[in-house]
């Protein structure tokens, strides 16, 4: 194993396993890193931020990897729609 995966194993006996619960979804990560790729306009790092049950349904928020400045995306699950697309940050 990696010192990296080590680390990480001994945080988690200190601190116990994290259960992240998320409400029903259609779509999987992939499909809304998809989505959140195509709306950018190309292939960056993206990662899922969070996905929550709004009044509306399911959304998903995928955000780009990036310090100082970048993107969120925000993503119906029932229909794969981007809902939002904003930038934040310096640039």
């Amino acid at each position: 194993m990696t010192g990296a995966h080590d680390l990480v194993e001994r945080l988690r006996a200190l601190f116990g396993r994290a259960t992240v619960t998320r409400p029903p979804c259609r779509l999987t990560d992939a499909e809304a890193l998809a989505l959140a790729r195509e709306a950018l306009g190309g292939r960056m790092p993206l990662f899922v931020s969070g996905v929550s049950a709004a009044a509306d349904g399911v959304v998903w928020t995928v955000g780009t990897a990036t310090i100082g400045s970048g993107c969120w995306v925000s993503i119906d699950d029932a229909t794969g729609t981007v809902l939002e697309c904003r930038r934040w940050g310096v640039r």
